[in-house]
């Protein structure tokens, strides 16, 4: 814009040098004459270049990735800016800055930055750093500018940190029942690695101490059980544990100790040796009896160990466990019952006590009750007992026979001369009678089937019985499962009874298959193996031995013996006749003979497999290979008998 009447020229609008250099124009004076004269000029405006522009970055902000560790000099990335301005006032030069920057450098010409300190690159202590790159053209102090953005640098986990127990020693107690299924957690272990993702995923297992594989250790979670039954394995045990990075299989490790201690728990209750029976019976053979008198020794075990197995001995009166009452003590330890005063037969010849088994466990005891009810009798008086010559008893029956069958008589004596007409015996079968298979007759003492017996079922039965003076003993369920069969044994008023049933030939020979295949060459030598078979016999002894006889043998070839000719041939077992659909070569005959009898006895048991081979005799080369056999098993007695088919191809 010129102005009018002083020839000022003024700029218009901006002018931007990156767009325009220059501006060339006309400029036209007019004077005010009449006429009026006008000349004109070229004007030519050259745009000076100002630092007008800001660098600009291609993006609003930088993200990349390193991994840990990284050795200086590593490129972590480029960045870029432009300038608009012209010369100096465009040229960049780039920079970091930023608390962390000093980690890094920056090519200030190309704006490649690399890793300058790596020991700032530890992901577990800086997952991630924030630094600024700024852009500076290269105009003058006064008017330089410049640009700043972020840049973020993520750094990538690298496998550089060994896992680490919490604590180097980890104690646990577990208790001898605890349970296996489902197992019961003992302790757990835990290390930590500072790693992420399968660097830092720890499993643990068990280097040493487990030798009798007592125990179990989750690697994924590093919870201990128990990995077999713990029962009667109180005792400390130290297992040396591992805990590895790398799901297992990195190189980076620790170790650490667990030690143990399976304690003991009271899991049993006292069991009576003495007396044996839930109730019972002693008499004691004097009219006056004095203090101090040894009435009998209390016995019973426990299963358990340590304190929790020992076993104290006490009376019971009143729900109270007590060492002795008006008439009786029992010492604690030895379990002697004594008499603590004088007892007379004809004030009081009855007693009843309760005897109390206890053991020590902690924090819960268990005891036993017995009721022991003691008699005075006349010193005339005895208890029926079975002569030691004559005990135990062992009878035998065969198997299968019917009901009521008499198997034999025990009887018990009483030692009393007192008396011409001794006393009634009675007698009750107290153990081994639980299928219910006898009976007995309880004053004869005669022992009686009850059922048929079946010898592969139960081929033997032991019976306890007992010699009484009572006639109508009662023996409850309650009272068999207190008897104590080593107490019944030392028991002169038991009887012990044997019995053995004997086997009877009811059982047939089976084949297992019952189909045998198998093949035989047409060259087969003399006694070659041709199959196998399985043959049981549940029976026993000589009832069990086999005998192997080839009912029929057929064999079946078509033979082409001239270029036109088949020759169809049947050989049978008794007598080996062989027939042709060719009558001309009859006389060329071709002989087989077969083994048709073979035996093999058992050992003595019943049910052994017993095996039998059939062999082939004489077989020409011109006899084809299939055979089919019909052989029958039996045993000596001859009956029963099975058949089974055998097939040879």
């Amino acid at each position: 814009m010129v102005k009018l009447f002083k020839g000022v020229i003024r700029t218009k609008t901006r002018i931007d040098y990156e767009s325009i250099k220059s501006i060339h124009f006309n400029v036209t004076v007019t004077d005010t004459g009449i006429p009026q004269l006008t000349s004109t000029a070229m004007v030519t405006v050259d745009v000076i270049n100002e630092n007008d522009n800001d660098p600009e970055f291609n993006t609003t902000e930088y993200r990349f990735d390193i991994p840990e560790n990284s050795p200086r000099g590593t490129i972590i990335g480029r960045v870029e800016a432009s300038d608009a301005d012209e010369g100096a006032f465009g040229e960049i030069v780039y920079s970091l800055v930023g608390e962390q920057s000093s980690y890094f450098s920056i090519d200030p010409d190309t704006g490649v930055i690399v890793v300058q300190d790596a020991s700032g690159l530890d992901r577990e202590r800086e997952p991630e750093i924030s630094i600024t790159v700024v852009a500076m053209d290269k105009a003058p102090s006064p008017t330089r500018r410049s640009t700043a953005i972020p840049a973020h640098i993520r750094v990538l986990d690298v496998n550089d940190n060994a896992p680490t127990f919490t604590q180097n020693k980890f104690q646990a107690t577990v208790a001898e029942n605890a349970a296996l299924n489902p197992p019961a957690a003992i302790l757990q272990v835990t290390a930590t690695d500072p790693d992420e993702g399968d660097a830092g995923t720890v499993k643990y297992f068990i280097l040493s101490g487990n030798d009798a594989g007592m125990f179990r250790l989750d690697p994924n979670t590093g919870i201990l059980y128990p990995a077999i039954e713990l029962s009667h394995k109180k005792g400390h045990y130290h297992l040396h544990v591992e805990a590895r990075d790398g799901k297992g299989a990195g190189p980076y490790s620790d170790t650490a100790e667990i030690a143990i201690e399976v304690s003991s728990v009271n899991q049993h209750r006292p069991e009576f040796i003495m007396p044996a029976l839930n109730k019972a019976l002693i008499e004691i053979p004097f009219n006056v009896v004095e203090p101090e008198y040894l009435v009998m020794t209390v016995k019973a075990t426990d299963e358990d160990s340590g304190l929790d197995g020992k076993v104290t001995y006490h009376l019971q009166v009143n729900n109270d466990n007590v060492q002795e009452t008006e008439e009786f003590a029992i010492d604690e330890i030895s379990g002697e019952l004594r008499t603590r005063k004088q007892l007379e037969r004809k004030k009081q010849s009855k007693y009843e006590l309760i005897l109390v088994a206890r053991d020590r466990g902690k924090p819960k005891r268990f005891e036993t009750l017995r009721f022991l009810t003691i008699l005075l009798v006349d010193i005339n008086e005895n208890r029926p007992e079975f002569p030691d010559a004559s005990n135990p008893y062992k009878f035998f029956i065969a198997e299968n026979r019917a009901r009521d069958v008499r198997i034999g008589k025990i009887q018990a004596m009483i030692q009393d001369r007192s008396h011409d007409d001794p006393p009634t015996i009675y007698y009750y079968i107290m153990l081994g009678n639980e299928e219910g298979a006898f009976y007995i007759d309880k004053t004869s003492g005669d022992i009686f089937t009850n059922k048929s017996l079946d010898r592969e079922l139960t081929d033997s039965y032991n019976l306890f019985i007992l010699a009484s003076k009572k006639p109508d003993l009662v023996i409850t369920d309650v009272d068999r499962e207190g008897y104590s069969t080593k107490a019944l044994e030392r028991d002169s008023t038991v009887a012990k009874v044997w019995i053995t049933v004997l086997d009877v030939n009811d059982n047939p020979p089976i084949f297992s298959p019952e189909v045998y295949y198998a093949g035989v060459s047409s060259k087969a030598k003399i006694n070659e193996l041709v199959t196998l078979l399985n043959i049981t016999d549940s029976d026993l002894g000589a009832n069990a031995t086999m005998e192997l006889i080839i009912a029929s043998s057929n064999l079946y070839k078509k033979l082409k013996l001239y270029e036109e000719q088949e020759l169809t041939m049947q050989v049978f077992s008794e007598p080996e006749i062989m027939s042709t659909n060719n009558s001309s070569s009859q006389q060329d005959g071709l002989p087989l003979t077969l083994n048709r009898r073979d035996s093999y006895e058992t050992s003595q048991g019943g049910g052994d497999n017993t095996y039998a081979t059939i062999q082939p005799r004489n077989i020409s080369s011109q006899v084809g290979d299939t055979l089919a056999d019909y052989a029958t098993l039996r045993n000596p007695s001859g009956v029963p008998s099975s058949l089974t088919k055998i097939k040879r191809q």
